[in-house]
């Protein structure tokens, strides 16, 4: 089997039982980032109306970062056993806590970042080339969508950042683009369940919601964005679990 394989199936279903036992705890974690990012999107809402992506981002990244703390703490409890009410007594181990929670923010952010980026040529191009007759813009388009494809095993990053695991190492074992594809259908097959859900509550709900934000829709779309984070974290854990427990020691 290729270092870079793993079961997509047991990843999404051992992340779904483990959100399902960990509820409460991952509840209690997640109300200071979702309290924010409902802060920041009301802001955005009231004061903006209609932001840019580029306003949007910007004004996210503290809340963004905030997200980053909430999957790093998830992420050491899977891999660590670690809460955040019972965290090592010796200094050491807290300063090597605190260098390796920033580590996994920093990362977070820069793939956050990286990304909305990438959304936001997609948007430019489909705005100035809508027909794709502009070769120039359907060139570049692609070549973004590759490097976006090559670039998605870097999602898992702040995860191993999380538990102070070489990123380099990481890398050289799952060379290919296999190891993208694969996380990148994880990643769907976890978040079907729950927009699925949510959909189905919207609906029966609120029939006459629209896609345009409104205060119903920021504040529904809270508790959503944060069980995607958690499963998404969670899958990845035990995705790389078994990536990395099967691999051979190598040094890059």
């Amino acid at each position: 089997m290729s270092a870079s394989q793993f079961s997509i199936i047991s990843a999404v279903r051992n992340a779904y039982v483990f959100v399902g036992r960990e509820w409460r705890y991952l509840v209690k974690i997640s109300l200071l980032p979702m309290g924010f990012n409902l802060l920041t999107e009301f802001v955005i809402f009231f004061m903006i109306k209609e932001p840019t992506m580029f306003e949007a981002v910007v004004w996210n990244i503290p809340a963004t970062a905030l997200t980053g703390w909430f999957m790093f703490a998830e992420a050491r409890l899977i891999l660590l056993g670690e809460r955040t009410d019972d965290l090592p007594q010796d200094p050491a181990l807290r300063a090597e806590r605190q260098r390796d929670l920033s580590a996994s923010i920093l990362m977070f952010l820069l793939f956050y970042m990286g990304f909305m980026i990438f959304l936001a040529y997609q948007v430019f191009t489909q705005q100035m080339n809508p027909t794709g007759q502009n070769l120039t813009y359907t060139t570049i388009g692609m070549l973004l969508f590759g490097a976006g494809i090559w670039a998605a095993r870097f999602g898992v990053a702040h995860i191993l950042a999380a538990v102070g695991y070489p990123v380099r190492r990481y890398i050289y074992r799952v060379n290919g683009l296999g190891i993208s594809f694969r996380l990148i259908g994880m990643a769907l097959l976890a978040m079907l369940p729950i927009l699925a859900a949510t959909l189905f509550v919207v609906t029966l709900a609120m029939p006459d919601l629209t896609f345009k934000p409104t205060p119903a829709s920021i504040i529904l779309d809270a508790p959503m964005s944060f069980a995607i984070w958690a499963v998404l974290t969670a899958a990845s854990c035990f995705a790389l679990k078994e990536i990395l427990g099967r691999a051979p020691e190598k040094n890059p």
